[in-house]
């Protein structure tokens, strides 16, 4: 648990509260439309 929605390393709220950059890189979901959603993955 943490007290700060910021202090979660997983968590972007750090990047969009601060601006500061945390462990994983912060992407725009519009770059979901790049990706096919109604294809099947295949492993």
């Amino acid at each position: 648990m943490v007290k700060e929605e910021t202090e979660y390393v997983h968590s972007s709220a750090k990047y969009y509260k601060t601006g500061e950059q945390g462990i994983y890189l912060v992407k725009n979901y519009t770059e979901l439309e790049d990706i096919d959603l109604t294809k099947a993955l295949w492993f």
